[in-house]
């Protein structure tokens, strides 16, 4: 069997192992210190938290059923490769209510011991039925419209501060990557758990470029033990803007 067929076959033993709902076998298809984002604000990282986020997604659902496009490879090297593989996705709950989502994976892989393994991967949405898909990373589309990020974190008041100094943290390189108009994180005067949000990119791929960054991912490992209240975050996408003035 030859490389192309053997990611090939890899990847659809993920989905029937997701569909078989054997989180165990799913993770052992993974590198040790994997990175996995099938939800930007809830990146994973390594065989433990893939697992930990398996079990719980899993078992949400009475039965799911991945549906594979032939994978998109690109080759870096012998042992390296990038793939993107189109996938839908249906799940239905216990209540019997369905979901669908339509997207794709995109994944970087390498071969371990002769074994080809997923190093790192993003699923990505095209759109989804039966769910609000506004916290999904998007498909990257051709587009000039803008993209704005907005709305509000809450956290324990004693950890509010803490949170909101590794945002700064991330401020920094954030604003100096390719597409980055605005990055803002600021502490609500009046309520003493809350952080307001406020981005602004130039394109969605800008974006979504954005949320695979180092200090993005460190901003994760930073926070992880902070406790988070609730959370309101839209993504906009601008079709048109003008200056507005004020009257006195």
């Amino acid at each position: 069997m030859d490389a192309h067929h053997e990611i090939a076959a890899m990847l659809a033993a993920c989905a029937r192992h997701a569909d078989e709902n054997r989180p165990e076998a799913l993770v052992a298809m993974f590198t040790e210190d994997c990175r996995v984002s099938y939800s930007p604000t809830h990146p994973l990282h390594g065989h433990a938290e893939l697992l930990a986020g398996l079990r719980t997604a899993l078992a949400e659902f009475r039965a799911t059923s991945h549906l594979l496009g032939l994978p998109e490879i690109t080759w870096h090297s012998e042992d390296s490769a990038g793939a993107v593989t189109t996938v839908q996705a249906w799940h239905r709950r216990p209540s019997g209510a369905d979901m669908t989502l339509h997207g794709r994976y995109v994944d970087e892989l390498v071969r371990r011991d002769g074994r080809w393994l997923i190093a790192s991967r993003e699923f990505q949405v095209a759109g989804a039925v039966g769910r609000d898909d506004n916290n999904l990373a998007s498909v990257p589309r051709e587009s000039e419209e803008e993209v704005i990020v907005a709305g509000w974190i809450d956290w324990a008041p004693e950890h509010r501060d803490i949170a909101l100094k590794c945002f700064q943290q991330a401020a920094e390189p954030t604003l100096a990557e390719p597409g980055c108009l605005d990055y803002t994180m600021t502490a609500d005067p009046a309520n003493p758990e809350r952080i307001h949000v406020f981005e602004r990119w130039t394109d969605a791929e800008s974006l979504r470029r954005h949320l695979a960054t180092p200090h993005i991912a460190a901003f994760g490992e930073q926070t992880a033990s902070l406790t988070k209240l609730g959370r309101s975050l839209h993504r906009y996408r601008v079709h048109g803007a003008e200056p507005m003035s004020s009257r006195r």
